[in-house]
């Protein structure tokens, strides 16, 4: 376990999340604790009205997100996204697009993902994307199936790779939730 601790300067909200991900890339960390504070990153004089503005400017021009799937709201200078979309990436897209402000000190990813009855997820395509992208864990990571849930389980060797392995997961046609097991050898 790394603990994290609050930052003396002002670090961005982008500068966190890197160091987030790069203490849990090393070779046995289990888990992360973040306890490091985000101070404005100097919007000169931004209130919560105008970030939500400048926020819902940035879904419109990102190409990745639906048209008015998005809702923007902005309390305390901390960004909240509500909505629903069809892909994870949509999700992830829309996180990434407002994730960089100046001003902002978080963003909370509320965007659900619809459910969509067409959409059938197939157990082996998870398993032959995580033979193609991560070969050495093909047969260390099984997938289970229950409706539009994935359950992952098996052992990776770091948490980096276990959020990676969930990532491919995600990529299937119609996951709406993701049970990730997955256990980090230490």
């Amino acid at each position: 376990m790394l603990r994290m601790t609050p930052a003396k300067k002002n670090d961005a909200e982008a500068e966190r999340l890197a160091a987030v991900e790069a203490a849990g890339g090393v070779w046995g960390v289990h888990n992360v604790i973040d306890h490091t504070v985000v101070r404005s990153a100097g919007a000169s004089g931004a209130n919560d009205g105008e970030l939500a503005r400048a926020a819902t400017s940035m879904l419109e021009w990102t190409v990745d997100v639906p048209t008015n799937a998005v809702t923007v709201e902005v309390n305390q200078r901390k960004v909240t996204l509500t909505g629903v979309v069809t892909w994870d990436f949509q999700r992830e897209a829309a996180a990434r697009a407002v994730r960089y402000m100046r001003g902002i000190t978080g963003v909370d990813n509320k965007i659900a993902i619809d459910e969509t009855t067409s959409v059938s997820i197939v157990k082996d395509a998870v398993k032959a994307a995580i033979g193609r992208n991560m070969p050495m864990y093909a047969r260390a990571v099984a997938v289970g199936v229950h409706d539009h849930t994935l359950t992952l389980s098996g052992t990776v060797g770091s948490s980096t790779q276990r959020r990676r392995v969930e990532r491919l997961a995600w990529a299937a046609a119609g996951v709406t939730t993701i049970v990730n097991n997955i256990v980090i050898a230490a």
